[in-house]
C-alpha cells in the first residue's frame, strides 16, 4: 500500500509538471483557465496515459474501504488468492502458443496465416478466443492434415485441458482458503 501511494503522490507531481491549464495560462487570452491551446497539445497524451494511472491507483486504494463490509472483505480476500492461479493459467496459454506457433512455422504447409511465428501465434490466440472464424479454418482441413490435426491438439490442449485445469485449481485455491 505504501508504495503504491508513492507511485500516486509521483504521478499526481508528473501530471502537475504536464498539466495543460498551467501551459495554456500565459496564452489564454479572454479565458482564463482553458486547457485547450497550442502549447498544450504536446502533452496531452501524456497527461492522459498519467491521468489514467493515477485513477487506477485510487481505486487500488479504495480497496482499503473492503473491510467495512465483512462479505466485500471476504470476497476481495478470495480474489487476492486466486489472482496467482490465473497468472499460471495464462502463463501456461502462452507457453503453448508460442510452442505450437514454432512448430506451425516450421511445418511444411502453404498457409500464410501459419507460415511464420507472429502469423501463427496471432491466429492462435484467435482461435484460442475464440475470435477466428471458422470460414479460416474449413480452408485448412482440406489443405494440409497436418496442420489441421496440429490445430485441433491445440484447441483441445487450450480449450479444454488447460481450462479445466484452471477450474479445478481454482476450486482447489478456493477451498484452501
Amino acid at each position: 500500500q505504501n508504495q503504491c501511494s508513492l507511485v500516486l503522490m509521483i504521478s499526481l507531481l508528473v501530471m502537475l509538471v504536464f498539466e495543460p491549464i498551467l501551459h495554456c495560462l500565459p496564452h489564454g487570452g479572454r479565458h482564463l483557465f482553458t486547457p485547450h491551446c497550442e502549447e498544450s497539445e504536446v502533452f496531452e497524451f501524456t497527461y492522459a496515459l498519467l491521468s489514467t494511472i493515477a485513477i487506477l491507483l485510487y481505486f487500488v486504494l479504495m480497496s482499503d474501504f473492503a473491510v467495512f463490509s465483512t462479505r466485500v472483505s471476504a470476497f476481495t480476500l478470495v480474489c487476492s488468492q486466486l489472482i496467482s492461479e490465473l497468472v499460471l493459467f495464462v502463463f501456461a496459454i502462452i507457453v503453448c502458443s508460442v510452442a505450437f506457433a514454432c512448430a506451425l512455422a516450421a511445418l511444411r504447409q502453404d498457409d500464410p496465416d501459419f507460415n511464420n511465428l507472429p502469423n501463427a501465434l496471432l491466429h492462435l490466440w484467435k482461435m484460442t478466443l475464440s475470435m477466428l472464424p471458422a470460414e479460416d479454418l474449413n480452408d485448412i482441413e482440406t489443405e494440409s492434415v497436418a496442420l489441421f490435426v496440429s490445430l485441433s491438439l491445440f484447441q483441445l490442449l487450450t480449450g479444454i485441458f488447460f481450462l479445466s485445469l484452471f477450474v479445478a485449481q481454482l476450486g482447489s485455491a478456493y477451498q484452501a482458503t
